[in-house]
């Protein structure tokens, strides 16, 4: 769709100077997203779905756990037994990269096409970024989608990336991404060190751009927190925010948020003081929960 906002035609313009993926960004990709493979036959015939090279395989079982090389090109395989003659694999890739001040997403689909007998077929096209505001707003430059009642991320190829609204299809979890990462300043100054912690780098990279709380649970290594009230509301995170306060000046690392959350509740319910250090930052968190869940059931 057209650009609207000044925000938004400031990442349209940006986009388009974006430098495209280079060889061996796409090199790197292929060698990594997808497995490397031998077809091999009832009769031991080996085969190549990288180069097309076929010879005379050796001992079965030792191939079947520790693959084989290909002679031809060298490369270390995994075998399949299979009949088949062609072979179709498809897979996400990312880039992390820094545009114009923005933290950028950069997201490409990757298709492998092998045919016995011939080489791979590789085939690699950008299809959304994601670009990250450093006060953590986020504006989607994608394809469009084709219409189909059982895949949402079906690309139509004759599109262009433009702003789109957001979808959830726009929402990618890739199998890597490259290992060269560029990040702007105030990502690294939130608290920022390369890890993500088991949350996609939009949800990290918004969270603790735009909301202080985030910032703090990161760089106080509450880590099962920050991943916990990603996906909680604001509301939500506003009732626990004292007592998070209190782990954090007492050292207290919440390794369970979940079951923390909940004994907090309980603790609530029975009038405790949720701000003292004595019932937030048990020695033995699930312990204290069990009994004070089996108070409230009797």
């Amino acid at each position: 769709m057209k650009p609207k906002t000044k925000l938004q035609k400031q990442v349209a313009e940006q986009s388009n100077r974006l430098a495209p993926i280079t060889q061996r960004q796409k090199d790197w990709a292929f060698q990594n997203c997808f497995d490397l493979q031998a077809r091999r036959l009832k009769s031991g015939k080996l085969t190549c779905l990288e180069c097309g090279h076929s010879w005379k395989g050796g001992h079965v079982l030792a191939e079947s756990i520790c693959g084989c090389t290909c002679p031809n090109c060298g490369t270390e395989l995994k075998v399949i037994n299979s009949q088949k003659q062609t072979f179709k694999y498809a897979e996400y890739f990312g880039v992390i990269t820094v545009c114009g001040g923005f933290q950028v997403l950069r997201y490409f689909f990757l298709e492998k096409h092998c045919q016995v007998g011939n080489p791979a077929r590789l085939f690699c096209r950008e299809v959304v970024q994601h670009w990250i505001t450093p006060s953590g707003k986020c504006e989607i430059m994608a394809r469009s989608r084709n219409m189909s009642i059982f895949y949402y991320d079906v690309w139509s190829w004759s599109s262009e990336l433009e702003i789109r609204r957001e979808h959830h299809s726009q929402h990618i979890s890739p199998v890597a991404f490259y290992p060269h990462k560029r990040y702007i300043f105030e990502v690294k100054r939130n608290g920022f060190k390369g890890n993500f912690h088991h949350l996609s780098p939009r949800t990290l990279f918004c969270n603790i751009l735009s909301d202080s709380r985030m910032e703090t649970l990161l760089k106080a290594e509450q880590y099962d927190l920050l991943r916990h009230f990603s996906v909680r509301c604001s509301q939500s995170f506003e009732e626990y925010w004292a007592s998070i306060k209190i782990c954090i000046r007492n050292k207290y690392t919440v390794s369970d948020a979940s079951l923390w959350c909940d004994y907090l509740d309980l603790l609530r319910f029975f009038g405790k003081d949720v701000q003292n250090a004595k019932f937030v930052c048990p020695t033995d968190l699930k312990a204290e929960h069990d009994r004070w869940m089996k108070k409230k059931k009797a």
